[in-house]
């Protein structure tokens, strides 16, 4: 299930550390390891973190307002077997007064979002979901643009920009306003909706270079040692959580098994192939006008912001310099640097430098236009090295990201104010990772979501 041609992103389809807050004084850092600067035990629980990080769930309410998974007799069932059945599915100490049909929509969501946005990893949280769908966003070639892809073409230069300049805050005061303005938009607009009902593929389809079945079109095995890499179980699990709005810890409890037995094939009526109908509108190619759009936006910016990568590497490079605070005669950012560095010691060619450059400056160009140009002053550095692993981390570990900003705590509560900055610590491995032509880079993406938490200091 690998895609074959090149896709250059900042995603790697491997493990990366998961990020947590710890702090320092009166900052807060995001981390990959809780224990670095902590010296006490904090609920982390007792946080409003969640205030502030919530794109991801803004994205999954679009895509799900963007298609007819609602009316689907299928998930209908799905549903029914799951309420039936709720007291097995879950542990007997779980609360599952909220899995009912006045909440289906939590569990459609989930279920359309693993549809739309390809990615085993985005199911982990909202934030990964986030992030793997600005990466599809970005990176998906021309030949390979479908529907999916023309929903988050929508979502990311219609709608996302529109949040950041005039809605974005704590959850608490403004969800209820962006949800306003996405419906107001959806109703008052013609816009593409992605038929989980379509019972035929289109006539003229997208390849979209699998090797085989992907999505709900691969069944359930009956084998524990293979389930984990199964994608309809995964996105199961997964929809059965957040409907639960439970610990992902408690997706451990779900096998093979269980959600066969009383998910897919409840009293004998297997909904296996029903399932796998429902990739059926991922083959429709996107419209020619959501093409164009994208790569009108791509040229548009390239006067805006940077015109070539030698440009985007110069201005970061300045904008980082070292020499006022040490005078040092060094930057925190020097992309043209470590790519001619990164391209001498693993020898890559020209063409696959000219390739990389040019999606690293959409890259950066694409994330100033939705985040109304504050990334340039939220991101501190970038730290290459061609170490591996990465000291003091597992292997499959590929980056490590550290987020600073401001928070008031106490024993027991951290509040957070603000962000400040990020640094992101890359291994040149993955950027050197190469598999069927394809080249997998380092995910970044998830710090555009951190970057709205405003205020921001410049």
């Amino acid at each position: 299930m690998k895609l074959k041609s090149i896709i250059l992103s900042f995603t790697f389809c491997t493990t990366i550390v998961s990020s947590n807050i710890v702090i320092i004084n009166n900052v807060f850092v995001q981390h990959n390891k809780i224990n670095v600067f902590v010296k006490q035990n904090i609920n982390w629980s007792n946080s409003n973190i969640d205030q502030f990080m919530y794109s991801g769930e803004i994205l999954g309410y679009f895509i799900y307002k963007s298609s007819d998974i609602s009316t689907n007799p299928i998930v209908k069932k799905l549903e029914q077997n799951i309420i039936k059945n709720k007291n097995i599915i879950y542990s007997s100490s779980a609360n599952t007064d909220g899995v009912n049909m006045q909440n289906k929509n939590v569990f459609e969501t989930a279920l359309i979002a693993s549809i739309v946005n390809i990615s085993i990893y985005g199911m982990t949280s909202w934030s990964e979901f986030f992030a793997e769908a600005y990466s599809k966003w970005t990176t998906t070639p021309n030949e390979m643009k479908n529907k999916s892809w023309e929903i988050l073409n929508n979502f990311f230069t219609i709608i996302y920009p529109e949040l950041h300049k005039n809605y974005f805050g704590k959850r608490q005061n403004t969800w209820l306003n962006i949800l306003n303005f996405m419906d107001n938009f959806l109703t008052t607009n013609s816009v593409v909706v992605y038929q989980t009902t379509l019972t035929m593929k289109p006539t003229v389809v997208v390849d979209l270079k699998y090797d085989g079945l992907f999505g709900f079109q691969q069944i359930i095995p009956n084998n524990m040692a293979i389930e984990s890499n199964n994608y309809t179980f995964n996105a199961l699990k997964s929809a059965l959580v957040k409907w639960q709005n439970s610990s992902y810890d408690s997706i451990n409890r779900f096998s093979h098994n269980l959600i066969n037995q009383y998910v897919i094939n409840y009293d004998n009526n297997n909904l296996s192939n029903d399932l796998a109908i429902m990739m059926n509108d991922s083959y429709t190619k996107a419209s020619v006008k959501s093409v164009n759009r994208y790569n009108e936006l791509l040229n548009s910016l390239q006067k805006e912001y940077y015109s070539s990568f030698q440009t985007l590497s110069q201005s970061l490079k300045e904008h980082t310099d070292l020499v006022q605070e040490s005078k040092a005669n060094s930057s925190t950012i020097m992309l043209k640097d470590s790519i001619d560095a990164m391209a001498k010691y693993y020898d890559w060619t020209n063409n696959k430098i000219i390739t990389f450059e040019e999606q690293i400056l959409n890259l950066f160009n694409l994330t100033n236009y939705v985040t109304d140009k504050n990334f340039k002053y939220y991101l501190r550095s970038f730290i290459f090295t061609p170490d591996y692993p990465i000291q003091g981390q597992p292997e499959q570990t590929m980056a490590v990201t550290a987020t600073a900003g401001q928070a008031i705590r106490n024993e027991t509560f951290q509040y957070f104010l603000a962000v400040e900055f990020a640094t992101v610590l890359f291994t040149g491995v993955a950027f050197n990772q190469e598999r069927e032509g394809g080249i997998i880079l380092i995910k970044i993406i998830k710090l555009v979501d951190e970057v709205r938490q405003t205020p921001l200091q410049h």
